[in-house]
């Protein structure tokens, strides 16, 4: 099993309590099977975040709950193509070792997002296929390898590509490596220097403030700090700690002036914050901070859904609603909501799958299962 070539959709900048981490005693009673694995990988894959870092739900996930989210893109990337693989003896599954699997995904922590190869992992679910062997994804291929496709069927088990290398996704880079504008590339690394359009740092850190020698990759956590009633500061990612929001409470001549305050209430007043301080479910609307004269004070409206303007928010979890999604369309940015396999897609992001064929949402495999060329 290819930990993160599950890990679909997932981009780490900060977070909420996530429903994760509970005992795997009921899994290993009730024996698992093929079926099971969505969402136990989701709820494992979650608890690993959580153990990556504290903030990342409240960004990354908004509204949506982290494992439910990830068991329906999971199932829907996923399944269908697990189920013809083993039926085809080009995975094979043991569900006694599927407890040992997650919880090895478990204690990665941030490590569970850069590709790792997990040997017990292999042992419970694990592709057969040796490398040149005929592959529809990549769990089809036995170890570390991927299914290398150059969209023809069906494609090849090869070796995972080195820095440098052609790529069409993450998948075909070595653990930690990231498919960057079309090539495998490292990411940056604590402390390096960075900016807001590159690569990307390591998991677990993100590219912090300029304090006036350029920016580089810190530590997330180290950027939530402040305590409630203390000043903050967003330009200096001076931030607060989890349940206080960093808001701008009044401009003058002199600049905003910034603080820890708690959560608006449900549709109630609210200033321009980071995170966004309104309930997950909504976001400060009505806030303008780019007008010539700004706007910090609005309400907690709603967040918005099929067809309505993404928020703009620089939290990916609250542009749009639960089980929704921002797609750029045209000049603008609109929320689409998610589609499971089989329903009409424009683009890959409008999938659960995160793989639209033509026009139809499909699970996430190059080739069907079984099919010769």
């Amino acid at each position: 099993m290819k930990v993160i070539r599950w890990c679909i959709g997932l981009s780490l900048v900060s977070l909420v309590p996530l429903a994760c981490g509970s005992s795997f005693s009921t899994v290993e009673a009730y024996k698992p099977t093929v079926s099971d694995v969505p969402y136990n990988l989701a709820q494992y894959s979650c608890s690993a975040l959580q153990k990556c870092s504290s903030h990342v739900a409240e960004l990354v996930f908004g509204p949506n709950d982290c494992v439910t989210l990830l068991s329906k893109r999971f199932e829907a990337a996923l399944q269908p193509s697990l189920d013809d693989a083993v039926r085809a003896g080009t995975m094979k599954f043991d569900g006694s070792k599927l407890a040992a699997c997650l919880t090895k995904i478990e204690a990665l922590g941030c490590a569970a997002l850069d590709n790792v190869y997990v040997a017990a992992c292999e042992s419970a679910l694990g592709g057969t296929v040796a490398y040149g062997g005929s592959c529809a994804f990549d769990g089809e291929c036995k170890g570390d390898a991927y299914c290398q496709s150059t969209g023809t069927c069906p494609g090849k088990c090869a070796q995972r590509e080195m820095a440098g290398a052609a790529c069409r996704d993450d998948a075909a880079c070595q653990a930690g490596d990231k498919c960057f504008e079309g090539k495998c590339t490292q990411r940056i690394a604590a402390g390096a220097a960075c900016t807001q359009n590159d690569v990307g740092c390591s998991s677990g850190f993100v590219c912090g403030p300029d304090v006036g020698s350029g920016r580089t990759c810190v530590a997330m956590d180290t950027l939530f700090v402040r305590t409630a009633g203390d000043d903050c500061s967003l330009l200096g990612a001076e931030l607060c700690e989890q349940d206080s929001y960093c808001a701008v409470t009044a401009l003058s001549l002199q600049g905003a002036t910034m603080s820890c305050v708690g959560q608006a209430s449900h549709g109630g007043a609210c200033n321009f914050s980071y995170p966004d301080m309104c309930p997950s479910d909504q976001y400060c609307s009505g806030t303008d901070t780019e007008a010539s004269t700004p706007v910090i004070e609005g309400n907690c409206g709603p967040l918005p859904t099929q067809g309505e303007p993404c928020t703009g928010l620089a939290q990916p979890g609250r542009l749009c609603a639960e089980d929704h999604v921002c797609v750029k369309v045209g000049e603008g940015n609109k929320c689409h909501k998610l589609q499971q396999n089989g329903r009409a897609c424009a683009v890959d992001a409008d999938c659960y799958s995160e793989h639209c064929v033509g026009t139809i949402c499909a699970p996430k495999a190059d080739c069907e299962v079984g099919a010769k060329g």
